[in-house]
């Protein structure tokens, strides 16, 4: 802390978590993770939007307030160590690479925090010794990793004339501390990067302001928990006025492996989007590279799981570098979390099913949408859903539109009368039980895409003389989405 007599440190000064990994085994296909701040040693003036505090010694963990430094940048960088290698090695290669981060920033000192006791005893003891031995063991065979620990000392050097000081901290690893369970994550994405031949190194160096902000940024029209795809070049993936094209279905996750089945509380959705969404994007870039020109049936990625924020806001930062693709099971895993995020879906002889379900969903959504009332009719139920709100008083009052309150929390279905067209083509009305989640959004994607202009359409058409089946059409601020409980949204009628 400083008073006011005494004059405020504005050198710059870093703490750096490093850490090291290696797969299957300590020796195989290593990568290397760095993670930490610059900082002055100056009281901030405001909290940083972390559950943890920013120390001079690294993250105190269970702690809140306002640090008494001042955080200037954040560093996450990662990379993978090309051929054979070892866990030690890629250990080194974080600490290098802290150092000459910390120096080309104009940093008078660091912290390294790490869990690896050979990089510390390495660095601070053994590598003077090294030296003294022109880098070989009492065989006479060069040290272990010899390259690197000669570039550390080139550093060491480098460091002792220009005043920069080195210090280190153990810290225990997968313990649940911020700062190596981060360095843990990157290096993992350095080791996957190795497995998919991409060893260009990531650096990423971001202004505190904003850096533990993870909100998404998503259409949330994407709400089902997963999307069915194709990477085949001959599956259109835009509409004729180049909107995107989303396949997305909700069901029981171990019920995932029957997908095409007919399973009444299930739920599809078909959506044409003006914007695409680059991670998905990423995600079909990755199975598609995965198939190399073979071919490859229906995929399901799981949206649940990628569109989490913490998941979401690292695809999106370090894109398919963290993605490990599994060929001979067409599967794609987030490596540092071993999380499964699209697989090929088996058997295939199902998933065709699924896929003729859709084919025959997006048949009447291009009815509705080229008004062809000779095969859909359309009853308007915006009003069932939404309503008029005026915020504010005066000259500063606005409306605005929102879900209303008789949608709540706790409602399981909306009843509404829906139009039909009859056997002998005169137009009937005929009630039906929409169900949330199934037929129509749930409540939380309802109020999320809330907007001025949002249409809300019941389309039917007959299925036979005697039936006919429904879905929802969702329009708003230029995107459209078709919305079916297909497997349950049989009414029969009149004949």
């Amino acid at each position: 802390m400083t008073t006011e007599t005494e004059t405020p440190d504005t050198d710059i000064h870093a703490v750096i978590y490093t850490d090291g990994g290696c797969r299957p085994t300590s020796r195989g296909q290593a990568g290397w993770g760095i993670h930490g701040y610059l900082y002055q040693n100056i009281p901030a003036k405001q909290g940083t939007g972390c559950k943890v505090l920013m120390t001079d010694r690294g993250y105190k963990m269970d702690a809140t307030g306002k640090p008494e430094i001042t955080v200037l940048k954040y560093i996450d960088s990662f990379g993978a160590l090309e051929g054979t290698s070892t866990n030690n090695a890629a250990e080194v290669t974080a600490l290098i690479r802290g150092i000459e981060f910390c120096m080309s920033e104009g940093a008078k000192s660091v912290m390294f925090r790490t869990d690896s006791m050979y990089t510390i005893n390495g660095y601070m003891s053994w590598m003077h010794n090294w030296v003294k031995n022109q880098w070989k063991d009492r065989a006479g065979q060069f040290i272990a990793n010899h390259e690197l620990w000669i570039r550390a000392y080139d550093l060491y050097q480098e460091s002792a004339k220009s005043g920069f000081k080195v210090k280190f901290e153990h810290v225990k690893g997968h313990s649940g501390e911020l700062g190596n369970e981060t360095a843990d994550d990157l290096a993992t994405a350095g080791v996957m990067s190795g497995f998919n031949h991409e060893y260009d190194e990531v650096l990423e160096i971001k202004d505190a302001k904003g850096y533990w902000n993870t909100s998404r940024e998503y259409n949330r029209m994407l709400s089902h928990p997963f999307r069915y795809f194709s990477t085949q070049d001959h599956v259109p993936t835009q509409t004729a006025d180049g909107r995107h094209i989303f396949y997305t279905g909700k069901m029981k996750r171990d019920e995932l492996e029957m997908v095409g089945k007919k399973i009444s509380d299930s739920s599809l959705a078909i959506l044409y989007l003006k914007e695409s969404e680059p991670v998905l994007d990423m995600v079909s870039d990755s199975m598609k590279k995965m198939a190399m020109g073979t071919y490859q049936g229906l995929l399901i990625a799981d949206l649940a799981e990628i569109l989490k924020p913490k998941m979401y806001s690292k695809l999106t930062q370090y894109g398919s570098r963290r993605l490990l693709r599994q060929s001979n099971e067409r599967r794609l895993i987030d490596g540092p979390s071993d999380q499964l995020l699209c697989e090929e879906a088996r058997p295939p002889y199902l998933a065709f099913r699924l896929v003729d379900t859709l084919t025959t969903m997006e048949q009447y959504f291009q009815h509705y949408l080229k008004g062809n009332s000779q095969f859909v009719t359309t009853t308007d139920i915006t009003d069932i859903l939404y309503e008029a709100s005026v915020v504010g008083k005066d000259d500063k009052a606005k409306t605005t539109t929102k879900l209303k309150s008789s949608i709540n929390p706790g409602l399981r279905t909306i009843k509404v009368d829906a139009n039909y067209t009859k056997a002998d083509e005169s137009i009937g009305v005929i009630g039906l039980t929409l169900t949330m989640d199934q037929d129509v959004p749930d409540r939380n994607t309802l109020s999320a895409l809330a907007a001025e202009g949002i249409k809300v359409t019941l389309v039917t058409w007959a299925e036979s003389s005697c039936a006919i089946r429904f879905a929802t059409v969702i329009e708003v601020n230029g995107d459209a989405a078709f919305w079916a409980g297909a497997y349950a949204n049989l009414k029969i009628v009149a004949s």
